[in-house]
């Protein structure tokens, strides 16, 4: 049996404080077309250094486990290294069997952001068999606690592969990619939401606040250099400044589902706000001129959250590399301009 997810029409809300001359920014992502996915079942294969393999040896369906698709040559280099491999390799390996088991992963989907927008929407996808076989995971996934967290929280059984070994699954359950990085499949996403959410109400959290501002510096990348004066604004605006990845997971869907107003410099802490409920507000501190990295606009107009954007001058031209200067005049302006606080009432 085969399930189908069909192509979908994808609209998204234009953010709240839009100003005519930014609309290129945003502008490429109002309206998307994702292609149509399936979920089938494949027999005898073989699972191998992270990858999917026919007669052990020919690497298959590389779209669903590479973060990016093969370029033709690229599937002609495949073709021959495995044929080469299959001739001239003498040795011989034992194999680990496994009779039914799902795969919903890719090359990055051990990264929080990937992790929960990307594997999570694959494993709900499959959901009609997620009671009767358990999703794979790579070697280097027990090194994220936040992925078993999530799978506990959720109910969900995994199988963590062994590094060095060769398995044979009879019966794999692929789930192909539902969209494409930084885009979602609404109703996916927002029953992957409405799943913490409802466990949510059974943890215990002694922390609840309404302005969460998450932070980055501690990261290696996309840090506000001029944080010690950007500091003091936002605790001015009783945000409370918190470094997520501190925190175990459960504190980290209780603080979100608990709070009104999530903001930080783009990155991987505003996935956060699927734990938020619905209209909550979301507030992105992004690179000028950056029209590229939209997947938290894109994701909190499918959570159906108010997006609020503020432009900050970036330290280099790469900007998911860049560090970002924020103009403190401007940054105060902005936050009592939009009266956020009356989110709070």
């Amino acid at each position: 049996m085969t399930k189908k997810l069909n192509k979908v029409k994808v609209e998204r809300r234009k953010p709240v404080n839009l100003v005519p001359e930014d609309d290129f920014l945003f502008r490429d992502e109002y309206q998307k077309y994702l292609k149509q996915a399936c979920i089938k079942k494949i027999k005898n294969v073989y699972i191998s250094e992270s990858k999917l393999k026919k007669f052990k040896y020919f690497r298959v369906y590389a779209k669903q486990w590479r973060m990016n698709p093969l370029k033709f040559k690229d599937k002609i280099f495949y073709f021959l290294a495995d044929t080469k491999t299959l001739l001239f390799n003498k040795k011989t390996q034992n194999t680990i069997n496994i009779k039914k088991a799902i795969w919903a992963i890719d090359s990055r989907s051990y990264q929080f952001f990937h992790w929960f927008t990307d594997a999570l929407q694959r494993i709900e996808a499959a959901d009609i068999y997620l009671n009767k076989a358990p999703v794979l995971l790579l070697p280097s996934f027990e090194n994220f606690k936040y992925i078993e967290d999530s799978l506990n929280m959720l109910g969900i059984d995994s199988y963590v592969l062994k590094e060095g070994e060769v398995y044979f699954v009879e019966e794999l359950i692929l789930s192909e990619r539902v969209s494409p990085a930084g885009n979602y499949r609404k109703l996916l996403i927002n029953k992957i939401s409405n799943n913490f959410t409802k466990k949510n109400k059974k943890i215990k959290n002694s922390n609840s606040y309404k302005k969460i501002w998450i932070s980055r510096q501690g990261a290696e990348k996309r840090k506000i250099v001029n944080f010690d004066i950007i500091k003091p604004i936002l605790e001015n605006h009783n945000f409370e400044i918190i470094q997520f990845e501190n925190l175990s997971f459960k504190d980290q869907v209780a603080l979100a589902n608990n709070c009104a107003i999530i903001g930080g410099v783009h990155g991987a802490g505003l996935t956060n706000m699927i734990f938020m409920n619905k209209n909550s507000v979301v507030i992105e501190v992004r690179s000028k001129e950056d029209s590229s990295n939209n997947c938290f606009f894109s994701l909190a107009s499918d959570m159906e959250h108010d997006y609020y954007y503020f432009l900050a001058e970036p330290t280099s031209k790469n900007f998911y590399e860049t560090d970002l200067y924020i103009d403190p005049a401007l940054f105060d302006n902005f936050l009592k301009r939009e009266k956020f606080n009356t989110f709070l009432e």
